[in-house]
């Protein structure tokens, strides 16, 4: 059986046929005849309109794609077919015993993307931050709901690199200087040593009556030269904090860059030493199941960030000799990619996509 990947509805094959159901009981029948059309095929099943629909329309909101173009839409279903593979072939390898990822590892990358969240676990009293004890349980639940469905993606990402060193120990996969020196010229500047910072300091829950004023005032301290640990063991204690040490990394690419934007707009060029803040850092969105199946979002409240960076190192770009390995892993990985949809029988049939005018460009979601 091909494994499904987690989504935010228990399975995307039973919310697209609850998407056909609903549309029938309406007497939309048109519209359930245009979910039954076939846009895609791998390992031997069909994958529609409806199906797609409902891909999109149930992932988490940071990952939802914008859908303006055909082109779009293309992605978007390439993308989930690619995951599915690659997830597939990650739990049977797990099964086999070829490959291991320690579901650990997984909650490791999670936090370290969503910093705020592992402080979040930390709180004393829920209810300063605007949560009772049902809403803290549907928090907790959400996260550890992520970290499944990371451990899964990161299991797929493993696999590949298993079938990469296969294939280069047994000399079925080669890459050559001019690959190598094509890669580096087509993705011209992007080839560079992100800027990062490690941070020390304190969130303040944005719906605690003078947040703002609060957050301004343990910055005001940071600036005339109290240590952090003392001034986020004055707010911890009182609960009307929490303490927040990690390192962050300045990608466009990285799923924090959305939360963390305003951040980066502080903290880029400063020295090591300085406070940065108060930032409002937005929290994440938390799904919640509807009686009818249905995924509802709810948003925590939102923190400011008052910190202090205590290591910076600025991006640069590498040369070519230093990205040999970074763009040798890219070419091997497209056509280790290339292979598994051969295996899988891959076939996408553009010309029978939906319209892109279906999607609400101002949610990036299927309007209802």
């Amino acid at each position: 059986m091909f494994h499904r990947v987690q989504g935010n509805a228990p399975l995307w094959r039973a919310a697209a046929a609850l998407t056909v159901v609903a549309a029938l009981a309406a007497g939309c029948g048109v519209v359930a005849d245009q979910d039954r059309i076939q846009v895609a095929s791998f390992d031997g099943e069909a994958f529609t309109r409806g199906d797609l629909m409902a891909v999109i329309r149930e992932k988490p909101p940071e990952e939802r794609p914008i859908i303006r173009t055909r082109r779009d839409l293309r992605e978007a279903l390439e993308d989930h077919i690619d995951t599915e593979i690659k997830v597939s072939l990650g739990l049977q390898l797990q099964a086999e015993g070829a490959i291991d990822v320690p579901r650990d590892a997984a909650r490791q990358v999670y936090f370290a993307q969503n910093p705020e969240q592992a402080q979040a676990l930390q709180m004393v009293n829920p209810e300063e931050w605007g949560l009772d004890a049902a809403g803290l349980m549907a928090m907790e639940d959400e996260m550890e709901f992520r970290i499944d469905r990371l451990h899964d993606r990161m299991l797929g990402e493993e696999a590949v690199r298993h079938r990469i060193r296969q294939a280069l120990a047994s000399g079925a996969l080669t890459v050559t200087e001019d690959e190598v020196r094509a890669e580096f010229e087509a993705r011209g500047d992007s080839i560079v040593q992100h800027e990062t910072v490690a941070v020390d300091g304190v969130f303040f829950p944005g719906n605690q009556p003078n947040a703002m004023n609060v957050a301004a005032e343990a910055r005001r301290q940071l600036d005339q030269g109290a240590d952090i640990e003392d001034v986020a063991a004055q707010y911890v204690e009182t609960g009307q904090a929490r303490r927040i040490r990690t390192r962050l990394v300045n990608d466009p690419a990285s799923p924090a860059m959305q939360r963390y934007h305003r951040f980066w707009a502080q903290a880029t060029g400063a020295e090591e030493g300085e406070g940065v803040g108060p930032i409002l850092i937005p929290s994440p969105e938390v799904g919640r199941q509807s009686p009818g199946g249905e995924t509802q979002w709810e948003q925590l409240p939102d923190s400011y960030l008052v910190c202090k960076i205590v290591e910076h190192t600025e991006e640069r770009p590498l040369t070519l000799e230093e990205a040999q390995d970074e763009l040798a892993g890219p070419i091997l990985y497209r056509k280790v990619m290339e292979q598994l949809r051969a295996e899988y029988g891959v076939e996408i049939y553009e010309d029978q996509l939906p319209d892109p005018a279906l999607f609400d460009t101002d949610t990036d979601g299927p309007m209802a």
